[in-house]
């Protein structure tokens, strides 16, 4: 079974490598991800005041390690479903409508606290959630939220297992003043309004409407998406920093800043892969797989959880290392030596072509790492490519 999916790999790359295509794209085309998957379903109950609930136009959950939103499809009796959810950790809910109460009409999007944990494939109901909020002519309050651990009525929801969701308390702050907004209008005054009550005003930011807020869809859609965006930026440049601190001033710095984003992103799973890769430069090798062990029961999709897995096994069995790396690089691991490490696989058994394609990903991701450039550079030794051969050792003449 290993031989023929690496076999499969070597065949398909034969014709991506006369595509156009990036190396990016062609690698993606290849490692297509044969996630975990589960199917989970809830009932929302979204209220304005008193009035009747209402149904939100779009409704997302989030996954913590990607950032990436799957968009919940509605069912009928505020019942809300997705089917094929890879597994991973989530925080339900980012949502926009239009909501009416009294004479004040405005379009919202928000998100909730609420996460839970999809560690095994299956169908799972995660109960009710009841979000409420209050509205006046300058503000939108919310006023009350819950997930109640109740079944879905509805036959096809019948034997969904129930999982448990817990509400954080924590938030990143930096991100957390884009992600909560309210505009509306009243008596022709527009406004912005974050969840918490504080009034931000940026009339500019969505465009005028005047008096009919569906004009403003795009761009209160695009302002949710850049939310994502945003969260994404921030655990990114958290993470720059970790490995810059620990570059600089050794493990226990890098660690107690760590602790200290730990603090204000609940525990992201992110910090948790970093951990275990700064263990494993340590040549902690045990511990880096114990912590690691734990990502994995948290994310089963975890392409670094396989990145490792190859590392341990580097020395030892080489069926089982070529599929490590096939798995880690399928779910888009972030560490660029499992490119590398197949690269260097694939060079000794002479399919060049192939090497090179993934060790110029691994290069254009760290352009400075010796190891990366001196595969890069057995590989231009067997092409008899003298300007890239060039080109690689004077960088190496910089580095070195």
């Amino acid at each position: 079974m290993l031989k023929k999916c690496h076999y499969y790999i070597i065949f398909f790359l034969a014709f991506l490598l006369f595509s156009c295509a990036t190396t990016k794209h062609n690698i993606e085309k290849i490692f297509k991800p044969a996630y975990k998957s589960a199917n989970i379903a809830l009932k929302f109950f979204y209220t304005i005041r008193n009035q009747s609930d209402t149904i939100p136009e779009l409704f997302y959950i989030q996954n913590l390690k990607t950032f990436e939103w799957y968009k919940m499809e509605y069912d009928s009796d505020n019942i809300f479903h997705i089917k094929n959810l890879p597994l991973g950790e989530y925080r339900v809910g980012f949502w926009t409508g239009i909501y009416k109460a009294d004479k004040y009409m405005f379009r919202m999007f928000t998100y909730s606290y609420y996460t839970f944990e999809l560690n095994k494939t299956g169908d799972y109901n995660l109960g009710h959630f009841k979000y409420k909020c209050n509205v006046d002519s300058s503000i939108v309050i919310p006023t009350y939220d819950s997930f109640e651990p109740m079944s879905i009525n509805k036959k096809e929801y019948l034997s969904y297992k129930t999982i448990y969701v817990k509400k954080s308390q924590i938030d990143i702050k930096e991100t957390a003043e884009y992600k909560e907004y309210g505009y509306g209008f009243s008596r022709d005054v527009e406004y912005i309004a974050t969840a918490g009550g504080t009034i931000i005003q940026e009339k500019n930011l969505y465009g005028s409407f005047q008096s009919d807020p569906t004009t403003n869809k795009s761009v209160i859609n695009e302002s949710m998406f850049n939310s994502m965006l945003l969260e994404k930026a921030a655990m990114r440049e958290a993470i720059k920093e970790i490995y810059l601190t620990y570059s600089n001033s050794g493990l226990s710095e890098a660690l107690n800043l760590i602790t200290k984003y730990k603090k204000s992103s609940d525990d992201n799973i992110n910090l948790l892969i970093v951990t275990s890769f700064l263990y494993y430069k340590e040549n902690n090798l045990d511990y880096a797989k114990y912590i690691m062990d734990e990502v994995n029961k948290r994310d089963p999709n975890c392409g670094e959880y396989f990145s490792l897995l190859a590392i341990l096994e580097k020395d030892g069995d080489l069926e089982k290392t070529k599929e490590y790396l096939y798995r880690a690089i399928s779910l888009k691991t972030s560490w660029t030596i499992s490119y590398n490490q197949y690269a260097d696989i694939l060079l000794k058994e002479n399919h060049i072509e192939y090497a090179e394609m993934l060790n110029d990903y691994a290069i254009e991701a760290d352009s400075n790492n010796i190891d990366y450039l001196e595969t890069g550079l057995k590989i231009a030794v067997s092409q008899k490519n003298q300007k890239k051969i060039v080109k690689i050792e004077n960088k190496l003449k910089e580095l070195k």
